[in-house]
């Protein structure tokens, strides 16, 4: 038996109807763990949850053709040669940028704070998905549960969570895409929004006051102990083109977990910018934390034993982009 693909239950459940159990005998464990994809284990006692993906030899490559359909097959070995297959990437207001808070404008009194509703409200299912590039939790909320984000730059539009995926390398420092005068920490993570008056984040592309991303820097330090429990369940989504859906309440993890929303506010910069991957579209409002909070190096290696397109994950960041005379501004 595989153990990364299967582990012994402590609660029988269904899945597919084929009933887990304890007892399973080796033999069916190991034409189940052939059936399916991944069957996830949490570290709590007597809670589980399971979710099947059909799987077999050929998942590799389903991947890699839809990748291809959906125009996102690309790599960071030649991210200076994007532009030729996709224009938008050699726009004049690309995204990540050197950022120089000194260098920018302060926002009018009154309206420097971002308001956050619902951001300790937890959705009702999360998908976890390695799609290759970087690993991603998309999240499916509940009517009258759905967090929105407004005030400070934004204004009175308001802005729904959507999917939360992080960029690193494989060193200490270099990996986050954005850099502070030159300097770049461990990992950046960004948090995927759109505005609240469109159907979903695809409609809201196509619109200039489309789509939000905040971006969170983390630092690489010793630590003792892992405060981030979204991470535990990385590994389970370590080979490319796997995913898992959460629905257990006490792993549906809120946007203040992930994004810590009251410290958030304290010190960010905003800017127009891009997406930084392909398709690069542009018109994104960015608004990024400027103080890193750390995070362990076992925390790092999970991400960094991450399986991608051409082996691990030891690089997703894009290059900086020119800033090209772009308005910038802080909130301190």
């Amino acid at each position: 038996m595989i153990p990364d693909l299967f582990h012994y239950l402590e609660n029988p459940i269904f899945a597919n109807e084929i009933l887990l159990t304890n007892s399973t005998q080796n033999s069916t464990i190991n034409n189940v763990a052939r059936e399916f994809k991944t069957v996830v284990k949490l570290p709590e006692p007597n809670t589980v949850i399971v979710t099947i993906q059909l799987s077999n030899n050929s998942t590799s490559d389903r991947f890699a053709r839809q990748n291809q359909e959906d125009g996102n097959e690309f790599s960071y070995t030649n991210a200076d040669r994007w532009r030729e297959r996709f224009p938008d990437c050699g726009g004049l207001s690309q995204s990540p940028i050197d950022l120089r808070p000194l260098d920018c404008t302060r926002l009018n009194s009154g309206v420097t704070n971002l308001i956050f509703t619902n951001a300790y409200a937890p959705p009702q299912s999360i998908e976890l998905i390695n799609d290759g590039h970087t690993v991603r939790y998309v999240f499916h909320w509940a009517a009258g549960q759905v967090p929105r984000i407004a005030g400070g730059p934004l204004g009175t539009d308001e802005y729904i969570p959507h999917e939360v995926h992080f960029h690193w390398t494989n060193g200490h420092f270099g990996g986050t895409e954005h850099a502070i005068y030159g300097f770049r920490f461990t990992m950046e993570m960004h948090v995927v929004c759109y505005n609240a008056r469109y159907d979903n984040l695809a409609q809201a592309m196509n619109f200039p006051d489309g789509v939000l991303v905040l971006a969170q820097m983390f630092q690489k330090k010793f630590l003792f102990g892992e405060r981030y429990h979204f991470l535990q369940l990385l590994p389970h989504v370590r080979r490319r083109g796997s995913r898992i859906s959460i629905n257990y309440l006490e792993h549906l993890f809120t946007l203040d977990q992930f994004l810590n929303v009251n410290r958030f506010n304290r010190n960010f910069v905003t800017y127009m910018g891009s997406l930084t991957t392909p398709p690069c579209r542009e018109r994104i409002r960015w608004i990024i934390n400027l103080i890193p909070i750390k995070i362990s190096r076992k925390a790092m290696l999970l991400f960094q034993r991450i399986e991608g397109n051409e082996g691990f994950i030891e690089n997703n960041v894009r290059p900086l982009q020119p800033t090209n005379g772009r308005d910038c501004f802080v909130n301190f």
